[in-house]
Order: structure tokens, then sequence, then C-alpha cells
């Protein structure tokens, strides 16, 4: 009877490990595998229809970069329901952005993330989101010093990272 239980508890061990998903968290593994999609963090509603707010620029780099935040704030939500992510240039391959509050006019730039630079061998989208989503993905090189693809979660004023991973590059060498 002994050896039957000890059997059966290592054949549901095993059952269990074999049955758990590819990575037991995000800090597991680098590959895409585990990384989140933006379904798995979907907005409860969004609407296309906002009356026109007066920005609220607190930050320096959000007054830096008023006017193109100004035009843009004009445009449809494109991120986590009611927001639109203003972006602009800052050199070949590289971008900067703030999260215009569609609602209440509020400017949000987040402090460590000034800009992303693109990284060579890699063309994915620097920044990536959608108006259905608070997943917001930056891929490139963070201010010139962190390089990965980040996962940050949007909590309605501020940018939270929860995953981290390598970026794919393509060899040039023959």
């Amino acid at each position: 009877m002994k050896n039957m239980n000890r059997e059966f508890t290592v054949f549901a061990a095993l059952a269990i490990a074999f049955a758990a998903p590819d990575c037991a968290s995000a800090t597991d593994c680098g590959a895409a595998k585990c990384a989140p999609s933006f379904d798995d963090y979907p907005v409860v509603e969004h609407s296309r229809l906002f009356p026109s707010v007066t920005l609220v620029l607190q930050t320096k780099l959000a007054k830096k970069y008023r006017t193109v935040i100004t035009q843009q704030s004009r445009q449809d939500p494109d991120f986590a329901g009611h927001y639109r992510v203003a972006t602009w240039g800052c050199g070949t391959d590289c971008h900067g952005f703030a999260i215009i509050n569609k609602r209440n006019g509020k400017v949000y730039t987040v402090p460590d993330l000034e800009y992303v630079a693109g990284v060579m061998g890699n063309g994915e989208d620097r920044l990536a989101y959608r108006v259905e989503s608070r997943l917001f993905i930056v891929t490139g090189r963070k201010n010139d010093e962190d390089e990965g693809k980040f996962y940050y979660l949007w909590n309605g004023s501020s940018l939270k990272l929860i995953f981290k991973s390598e970026i794919a590059k393509e060899s040039f060498e023959d």
C-alpha cells in the first residue's frame, strides 16, 4: 500500500509538472512565448467620442513637446480605452512619447523612459499598444542604456514594468 501511494504521488507530481505552462513566472524565461499579450489585459470600455479638453502638461518633457502633443491630442484614442499616445521623432529610429487622457486632458510621461532607440538587426515597432488593451510594449534601447523588449501595464496614471525579454536580432554576417 505504501508503495502504491508513493507511485501515485510521483505520478501526480509528474502530471502537474508536465501540464504546467511553459514558464512558471515571467522571470523564468526570456522567450517570447512567456511574454504577456494584449489580450491578457483588456480594457472594459472604450469610446471614440470625446470633447476637446485643455491639456494638463505637468512634466518638463511634456512641456518641451507641447506642440506635437497638442496636435496629436485631437485624434481618436489609440491606447487603453480613452488614451492617446503622442509620439515624436528624436533621430534615426528614435521615438519619444507621452500618454494623453482624452477625458481630462492630463498628459503623462514616464520618468525613466524619455525615448527609445532602435537596435541594429531588429525591425520591430519601437512602441506597440492597442485601444482595447492596457499593455504597452517598448522594443529597443531605453535612453541609450538598457536594451530589450519591455512590457508595461498601464494603471491609469503610470506604466509599470511587468516583463522584460531579449529582442530578436537579425545577423548581418554571411
